[in-house]
């Protein structure tokens, strides 16, 4: 969320929100990560992480990415210069996830409708 996408938190955050928001619309059960934002930064500032860390994906989001409940990703542009989506796309596809990415034409109609 804070790297990649649209160049900013904000930007970013406004386009997932519009996704998550759309795909939840359209009966999607969507594990829903923007709740774990705030104590992830914590544990972070807690553990006094240095550079990325790569240990809180490992921890949280590898056993939900393994639990088999993860049948596939949706990926909005931009997902490739994002750290954390980054080691998303590799984890996932490794478990033999589906991995699908969100087209920009359907995320600028997504803006115009909000």
């Amino acid at each position: 969320m804070n790297t990649g996408g649209r160049g900013s938190l904000e930007e970013n955050m406004k386009v997932f929100n519009l996704v998550i928001d759309h795909l939840a619309k359209q009966g999607e059960v969507v594990f829903d990560q923007r709740p774990f934002k705030k104590i992830m930064e914590r544990i972070k500032k807690i553990r006094a992480t240095v550079g990325y860390p790569y240990d809180l994906l490992e921890e949280f989001y590898g056993p939900i990415f393994e639990s088999g409940y993860v049948d596939r990703l949706f990926f909005i542009p931009g997902w490739n210069k994002s750290t954390g989506a980054f080691w998303e796309y590799k984890r996932a596809g490794r478990l033999g996830i589906t991995l699908l990415e969100v087209k920009e034409r359907f995320i600028e109609r997504l803006l115009k409708a909000a």
